[in-house]
C-alpha cells in the first residue's frame, strides 16, 4: 500500500516494511516510479502488510473484542 503518511498510519505499521508512505505530489510521484520499477519490494511489502493486517485487524479478531469488552463490562456497557 502506497498511502500519505501519518502519524496513525506510522503507529500501526513500520514505514518502508509493512506500508510504504508519501508526503505530499513530489514525493508521491517519486514513490511511484520507485515501486513500478520494483516488483519484487512491492511483494515484500505487501506480504508484510498482510501477516500484519489480517490476524490483528480482521472481523473475527475484532469481534472477539467486542465479546471480550461486553463480558467484562455487562451487556449495558456500565
Amino acid at each position: 500500500m502506497l498511502h500519505e503518511r501519518s502519524d496513525e498510519l506510522t503507529k500501526l505499521f513500520k514505514e518502508g516494511i509493512e506500508v510504504a508512505c508519501y508526503q505530499g505530489t513530489t514525493e508521491l510521484v517519486s514513490k511511484v516510479k520507485h515501486y513500478l520499477d520494483r516488483k519484487s519490494e512491492r511483494a515484500v511489502i505487501a506480504d508484510a502488510a498482510y501477516r500484519r493486517a489480517v490476524p490483528r485487524y480482521s472481523y473475527d479478531e475484532r469481534m472477539q473484542l467486542l465479546l471480550d469488552w461486553h463480558a467484562a463490562n455487562g451487556a449495558d456497557g456500565k
